[in-house]
């Protein structure tokens, strides 16, 4: 348990006890803008649980992403096919079709 997780714990404190004030704050005068220590108080809770949970859950080295690796034997004919986008069931069978289409039903 390093320094981290209890800053991840103060910050979810820090928010609900805004969630808490901004309810009794509505219930009793309505429902007007909150006033700016409960949104300052909000927003600091989540920048505080926010990075120290990525701190918290990242400890060690971060790896280089490298793109060069994957794509290095790759030709640009290959690169640029995507099966993902090649779809199929389009109109063109029934625009360029030899048959036309029988619109004289009987």
């Amino acid at each position: 348990m390093g320094l981290w997780t209890p800053l991840v714990y103060l910050g979810l404190v820090l928010l609900i006890h805004s969630l808490i004030s901004a309810v009794q704050f509505i219930s009793t005068h309505g429902p007007i803008s909150l006033p700016a220590d409960i949104a300052f108080e909000c927003i600091i809770g989540c920048l505080i649980s926010a990075f120290s949970y990525v701190k918290m859950t990242a400890e060690g080295e971060w790896k280089q992403i490298s793109i060069a690796k994957a794509y290095s034997n790759l030709t640009w004919g290959r690169v640029e096919n995507r099966p993902s986008f090649a779809h199929f069931n389009h109109r063109a069978k029934s625009i360029f079709s030899d048959k036309a289409p029988n619109n004289n039903r009987k």
